[in-house]
């Protein structure tokens, strides 16, 4: 028996189209309860632009053979990136109504927030508002300004971590940079003699701790310093406190800055993860949207046979209809049956469609 799979479904529903006999069992009665489709139909799935059409959600490119690859293809995440994307402004179409947009912003900061739950939820609604309006437009695009947004909200946290790193790396900078001068002086005054003396440009005190805020950014750290005459003994402890100043810096710097890798590496796993949940749900609704769409077809190819007076009854017909296969999963066979009248036909169109109305997003 020649099988052709229209989608796949793990865990909610699987549905097929198979040639079979009208000899098959009719179980035409029984409706789909399940809610969720996680597949398009085979051919449908492409790698590339993502689009929503009136009869469905379709990828314009390669063929994808199985969710797994199209999800593992959308997460490929990493900090070039996002940083990448943050510097590019998506702008979203023009198509998209006043509430839709604040949809998306919604979306966004429950992403920054890593509530993916709540995000599948609210994009899961968001695309079944789209499916509705039969508008094309751009799901990647949409995808992306989410996941831009997600990561500009939460990267405004990080950069406190990474102004402070930079603030201090200057400090420790100078305090290199000065070491290296007075250890040269120290070595140039010779051996010891506790008459000699030298002026040393001495650090008077540090700058400042670093504080966020826009005048800090902009504030150059710089060591204040004064010309201090001492002995060697004196210029031998000066070093010494000194690098114990940019010991302790470095330490402290080093802690922040392993902080702001952690951080910023939980944020590109946080994206990554919500890029995983915006495409899976895209799938998910645009299989629904496809189903429903096969549906509505085998109903208006029936509705002609219902309606044209110039069939002679009985009739045969060779139509696609739904089944209900083992373990309760759901199946489109096409199938040849014998018609005696009109209003079997009419009785077959009100099940489909009774079918179609449990089949939700």
């Amino acid at each position: 028996m020649k099988k052709i799979f229209l989608a796949i479904l793990a865990g909610f529903m699987m549905i097929s189209v198979t040639h079979a006999a009208d000899t098959i069992k009719d179980v035409s009665g029984a409706r789909g309860s399940r809610q969720a489709v996680e597949q398009l139909p085979a051919g449908a799935l492409q790698q590339g632009e993502l689009l929503l059409f009136k009869n469905g959600i379709v990828f314009n490119g390669s063929n994808v053979n199985s969710p797994e690859n199209a999800a593992s293809r959308a997460i490929e995440i990493n900090d070039s990136l996002l940083r990448t994307m943050a510097n590019r402004p998506v702008p979203l179409p023009r198509s998209l109504l006043p509430r839709q947009r604040n949809s998306l912003n919604s979306i966004a900061q429950l992403a920054k927030q890593g509530n993916h739950p709540a995000v599948a939820q609210r994009w899961g609604e968001f695309m079944s508002d789209l499916a509705t309006g039969g508008i094309p437009v751009d799901i990647n695009s949409l995808i992306q300004f989410v996941l831009r947004e997600a990561y500009l909200e939460t990267n405004k946290d990080l950069q406190f971590y990474a102004e402070k790193v930079q603030y201090y790396n200057k400090i420790k900078k100078d305090l290199a940079g000065h070491l290296r001068g007075v250890r040269k002086l120290a070595a140039r005054m010779g051996s010891y003699d506790p008459r000699k003396t030298a002026e040393v440009n001495a650090i008077v005190s540090l700058p400042p701790p670093y504080r966020p805020g826009a005048s800090q950014r902009t504030l150059e750290p710089k060591l204040q310093m004064a010309i201090t005459r001492m002995s060697q003994n004196q210029l031998h402890q000066y070093i010494k406190s000194t690098e114990e100043r940019h010991r302790a810096l470095s330490n402290n710097t080093d802690l922040d800055l392993k902080k702001y890798l952690s951080k910023r590496q939980q944020l590109t796993k946080r994206i990554s993860s919500t890029s995983r949940v915006l495409f899976d749900t895209a799938i998910k609704i645009a299989s629904i949207v496809n189903l429903q769409a096969r549906i509505r077809e085998e109903i208006n190819y029936l509705r002609g046979y219902s309606t044209d007076g110039s069939i002679a009854w009985p009739a045969e017909i060779t139509y696609h209809d739904v089944r209900v296969g083992s373990g309760g999963v759901l199946i489109l066979v096409e199938i040849t049956k014998t018609f005696t009248n009109k209003q079997e036909v009419q009785n077959k169109i009100e099940q489909l469609e009774e079918v179609l109305m449990t089949i939700t997003y």
